[in-house]
């Protein structure tokens, strides 16, 4: 594993220790051509999900960036606007090789509309 970044969206929201939500984002490289990211969490609304990267050479910490964002797309998250949202982007020699946006809410929101119609 190069790098993993966890956060908690409603930790300070609420009075229980086991209704906190954790998102994790994971970055592993496990052979030199390939860089595996993997986002995990234990809401009932998501779920776990990867992907891999083209990358031919030996990734460092230096080379990844993630960027927590609540849905109205602000960086600082309010009780009413909690973190849904990481964009994860994967540099080499400081340019983006890729970039995703990955919603550890998208299920949720789909079910809510769904009903909703």
């Amino acid at each position: 594993m190069i790098y993993e970044e966890k956060v908690s969206p409603n930790k300070e929201y609420v009075s229980n220790k086991k209704d906190i939500v954790h998102y994790t984002i994971k970055i592993c490289q496990e052979d030199k051509n390939k860089v595996y990211v993997y986002a995990e969490s234990n809401s009932p609304v998501f779920e776990n999900t990867n992907y891999s990267v083209d990358y031919n050479q030996k990734l460092s910490k230096e080379d990844i960036q993630i960027k927590w964002i609540t849905l109205s797309g602000s960086t600082e998250p309010k009780e009413n606007d909690q973190l849904g949202l990481a964009n994860v982007k994967i540099l080499k020699d400081g340019s983006v090789v890729n970039e995703k946006v990955i919603s550890f809410v998208g299920k949720g929101v789909k079910a809510i509309t769904d009903v909703i119609g």
